[in-house]
Parts: structure tokens; sequence; C-alpha cells
């Protein structure tokens, strides 16, 4: 049966007040003082007929698999989207407002975070209003000048661009997705000044150049930091090279008229590793906050905000395992939603660069994309090699996000599996 696919889109700004925390950086201190680029959420909707499909993109660091389930609902519900056909996704910029619980990384303000699922349903609305019949095309570049692996040097790590171009049968672009696995964090913590970071300087250049809506979808980039960091000028020049990067890639492509949607969703129970004992907590409560009263003592700001995120986390942590109430596994919703020619792959977290490349090998001729931080953030999803060397994304970054434990190794591979399966299911 032929079918005939329509897109609409449309953004709305959600750059949060000027003095709310920003996060992602315990070694930041104090809060934001302005805005520097302003930030959006950005819907893309879809309808082949049969079935309809929506991406909410935000210029944000992630939200709770809780928030985001609710938020999914509440959009599909608004514009009669099955949930499992709703992805909801942030960039992970580590200049925006705090929307997850992270120890010592900024506090949450309680009124931006309930503003914020009545403007993702309207941008929904405002999108699905917008609909128009388009063509898909979708290919790839590469940017290996822009990142590198941050736990060992030279070691690998994914430089692809993935680029789709939704556009009219006039040719007119209605939506761009680009989809790069690097951490937004050229901007760092010395930065207190409200911006997506290099996704922000992608999608206004695209915008400006091939018209329509920009979308940047955070790949695999768990292990994978950019080359510059620390300036605007950085974020700028790293944004701009891959709006250059999906132009070149446009020119290149062929484009599909008659793309079907097809969308499939799973949840996950994450295993932790072995949960700490009640005397390894309280030996480490007391180890934290010996070297926290010595960190005030000396006047050493940025060792005082590590010990007392960690003192926090001991005692959180502590209390949890005395109750019996410690976490023993992480929920994760799993997602895919394939627009014709191109799959998304929506991982809920921070998935390495290695276990990234294994989804997007998929069946052949696929193009599939990773869209980090899709319906949640779980943390660090590393893989089974990484452990071994530890290093903070294995040894402590699951303390910033409040688990009793790390992932345990198998946890990636299970996620790869289930990613696997999602994307064999939607396969054309």
């Amino acid at each position: 049966m032929t079918t005939t696919l329509s897109a609409g889109t449309a953004e709305l700004d959600i750059t949060p007040p000027v003095g709310v925390d920003l996060t992602g950086y315990v070694a930041r201190q104090g809060a934001s003082v302005s805005v520097h680029d302003r930030l959006f959420a950005r819907a893309l909707v879809l309808d082949d007929g049969r079935t309809r499909a929506a991406l909410v993109a935000c210029d944000l660091v992630g939200f709770t698999v809780a928030f985001a389930a609710a938020a999914r609902a509440a959009i599909g519900d608004a514009i009669d989207v099955p949930v499992h056909a709703v992805m909801l996704t942030g960039t992970h910029t580590h200049s925006g407002p705090a929307t997850i619980p992270l120890h010592g990384c900024g506090a949450i303000d309680p009124a931006y975070l309930e503003s914020l699922p009545p403007r993702l349903i309207e941008v929904a609305r405002q999108a699905t209003a917008n609909m128009t019949r388009v063509h898909v095309g979708v290919g790839q570049g590469a940017f290996p000048d822009g990142l590198f692996n941050r736990r060992r040097d030279g070691a690998p790590v994914d430089p692809g661009v993935g680029v789709a171009c939704l556009r009219t049968p006039d040719g007119t672009t209605v939506a761009t997705l680009v989809n790069y696995g690097c951490h937004p964090v050229v901007l760092d913590a010395t930065n207190l000044h409200v911006s997506a970071d290099y996704p922000g300087y992608l999608a206004a250049a695209l915008q400006r150049t091939v018209g329509g809506m920009a979308f940047f979808l955070t790949g695999a980039c768990g292990n994978a930091d950019p080359v510059r960091r620390s300036s605007f000028e950085a974020a700028a020049w790293l944004g701009e090279a891959l709006a250059d990067e999906a132009i070149r890639t446009i020119r290149r492509m062929d484009f599909l008229p008659e793309p079907t949607l097809c969308s499939a969703a799973e949840r996950i129970a994450l295993p932790l590793q072995q949960l700490p004992t009640t005397e390894t907590l309280t030996q480490a409560v007391a180890d934290h906050s010996a070297r926290l009263a010595q960190a005030e003592a000396s006047g050493d700001s940025l060792a005082a905000r590590v010990e007392r995120a960690m003192v926090a986390w001991g005692k959180s942590t502590l209390a949890a395992v005395q109750s019996g109430e410690a976490a023993t596994t992480v929920e994760a919703d799993v997602q895919v939603l394939r627009i014709g020619p191109l799959t998304l792959a929506g991982i809920p977290g921070e998935l390495f660069s290695t276990l990234g490349t294994q989804i997007k090998t998929g069946p052949p001729g696929s193009h599939i994309f990773i869209a980090g931080y899709a319906n949640g953030d779980v943390g660090y999803i590393p893989s089974r090699s990484a452990y071994g060397s530890g290093g903070y994304e294995v040894n402590d970054a699951y303390k910033y996000y409040g688990y009793p434990a790390a992932l345990a190794p198998e946890a990636g591979e299970a996620v790869v599996e289930l990613a696997s399966s999602l994307v064999q299911h939607c396969k054309e």
C-alpha cells in the first residue's frame, strides 16, 4: 500500500530564569548570572496515514525516567500518539538548569520543572498543526576532529555525523536531524551563563542556512568529550563545523518519497553491582566528613564541594541499605522509532561509544542513530571492558546520580541486546 508521510515542527522557548542553578558539574560555584543563548524544546510530529509518532528534543541535561514517562504519556494523549511512539530527549548540555537530581551539581528549581510538561505538550500540539507532506533522506558524514576518548588517549570513539533531512516534494526543508556522539561540555564549570552549548550553535547554523527546524540528538558519548573546550568560541566552532558537515551530507542524499513509520519500546531492569555494606558506608561517611572538614578549614572550595556531595550520597545510601530499600536494579526505557530509512534508537543514559557502534551496525542497509538521554537518564552505561580500568564513569559517577552501586558490567550488553531486538522488530 502506498503511504504518504506528513511532518510538522515547532519550537518553544524553555529558557529558565536567571538565578537558577546550572547542572552537570560539581566544581561549579554559584547560580546562573545571565542567558548567553536561549534554550528550546523542539517537536517533530509525523503521520503516515496509519501511524503517528513524535520526537520532542530539549536543550536540557535530561530527565528522570519517571518524569519522562509521565511527560510522554501526556504528550501522546494531547496529540493522539501512543506512548511507545513518543520520544523525549535532552541534549545533555551542562549549561542548562538542573532537571535531574545529581548530588552537588545544582539544585532543581521545582517551579521550573513543573512548568515543563505543559510547554512540551504545547510544542507538540503546535507541530501537529503544521503538518505537510515530506520525503526523507538519510546520510552519514564524519567529523573526527571534534572529539576524543576521554578515558584513554588515542582510544577509538565514533566520529560519525548522522544526518536526516525531511523536505517537501518541492525541496523545502521541514526538519534536519543531526546525530553526533560527543558530550555537550565545551563550556566548563567556570561558565555561569545559560547556554545550549555546541548543539545550540549547530541548530542555529542549520536553521539559518538550510531552513526548517534543526534537531540535535546526542549519540553514544559516555566516553567522548570535545577536543576544544572552555569558551563560547570553541562551542561555536564545533557546532558550526558539524552544521557544515551536515550540509555536505544532505547534498549527497537520495530522498524516499513514501516512507512509513514504526515504533517499539520496552522497559528493562538494569542490574547494579553488589550493594555496599552498612560498615563500608559508615566508614565512607566518616572519611568523607573528615575530608570535608579539612577542605573547609583550608579554603579548598572544590574539594569541599566534592566531599559534601559524597557525604550526602553516603548518608542517603546508608539509610536505604539499613532500611532494606536500597535499589538493586535501575529501570530504563529503551525505544526505537523508525522514519522510513532512518531508525532512532533511544537510550536513556550515557552510553559508551563502543556499545553505540554495536547498535548502529544493525541489519544490512540500516541507518541507525543513537538518541542518547532519550526518555530518561539513568547515568553512565559503560562497556564491559571499561570496568577493568575503573575511572570516573565506573567508580564515581553513580554516586552523583544517587545509586548505591554502579551498573553491573552486563548492563550495557543488555541495553545493546534489547535495542538491537527493537531495531530488528521495526526494520522495513
